[in-house]
C-alpha cells in the first residue's frame, strides 16, 4: 500500500511539472523529448520502487573501469 501512496504521488508531481512546463516548450521535437525523460524518469522511479536490489549506475561503472584500473588499484 506505501508503494502505491508513493507512486502516486510522484506521479501527481511529475503530472503538475508536465502541467507548468508544456506551454514554455515550443517545438514538438522539444515537447517530445520532454516526455520521453519524464517517462523515463517515472519508470526508473517503479522499477526501483518495486525492485530496490537492482543494481545501481556505480556498480555499472564499476563494472566497466575495473579492467582498466586493475593495474593502477591492487588490492
Amino acid at each position: 500500500m506505501m508503494h502505491v501512496m508513493f507512486l502516486s504521488f510522484v506521479a501527481l508531481v511529475i503530472g503538475v511539472i508536465v502541467r507548468l512546463e508544456w506551454p514554455s516548450l515550443q517545438t514538438t521535437a522539444m515537447k517530445s523529448t520532454y516526455l520521453i525523460i519524464v517517462i523515463t524518469v517515472f519508470v526508473i522511479t517503479v522499477t526501483i520502487t518495486f525492485m530496490p536490489e537492482l543494481p545501481g549506475p556505480l556498480q555499472g561503472i564499476k563494472a566497466l573501469f575495473k579492467p582498466l584500473t586493475a593495474a593502477w588499484m591492487s588490492e
